[in-house]
């Protein structure tokens, strides 16, 4: 895991391992993207490293966390009805970044810490819990394999074309253009 930081040199120091380590996933494939790699790109020592991360999944991880807070701090608002696409509108904005995670494999840490918020934007799908509790999985399950099938096929679909797909594979009408949200760009 990583360490949260408060100490802006510290902080600082996170953001230049995140750069050094996005830097690097761009040229190399993950399994060969060393530590001592990632301190010579960012222009760190390895202690520093350590103090902050446990490993070069951490630095992927704190940057999926951050990604996730900003998803949190837009979520507020959103109707359910319209969930998918703020959902795959928000990952298409930092699609270089989901470039870097799926050519790295690490797509299902993304994947993984976003099914967590999921269940915040369901709908109550009826009185009954445990129905709502294993709709909902199905939900987020899907959620998942469309963002992977996303990924296989190069991100090529549009956030709007995605939500359609989505919905149709749910069984779910396509929604009306007037039905459409913005979504806040901050």
């Amino acid at each position: 895991m990583y360490t949260v930081q408060k100490n802006p040199a510290a902080v600082r120091s996170q953001e230049l391992i995140c750069r050094a380590v996005c830097a690097l996933m761009a040229e190399l494939p993950f399994d060969e993207i060393t530590v001592t790699r990632i301190c010579q790109e960012a222009g760190v020592g390895r202690k520093t490293f350590y103090r902050n991360f446990e490993d070069k999944e951490d630095v992927i991880l704190l940057m999926i966390d951050f990604l996730r807070a900003e998803y949190e701090h837009e979520l507020p608002g959103v109707p359910p009805e319209r969930a998918a696409y703020f959902h795959f509108s928000f990952l298409s904005r930092h699609m270089d970044f989901l470039i870097l995670l799926e050519t790295a494999g690490q797509t299902p840490l993304l994947t993984g810490r976003f099914s967590e918020l999921q269940p915040r934007v369901m709908p109550r799908w009826s009185d009954d819990e445990q129905e709502n509790a294993y709709r909902t999985a199905v939900v987020v399950a899907g959620t998942e394999a469309v963002i992977r099938l996303w990924a296989r096929q190069g991100f090529r679909e549009t956030p709007e074309e995605l939500e359609r797909l989505y919905r149709y594979a749910l069984g779910a009408p396509a929604p009306e253009k007037s039905d459409r949200i913005e979504v806040n760009m901050l």
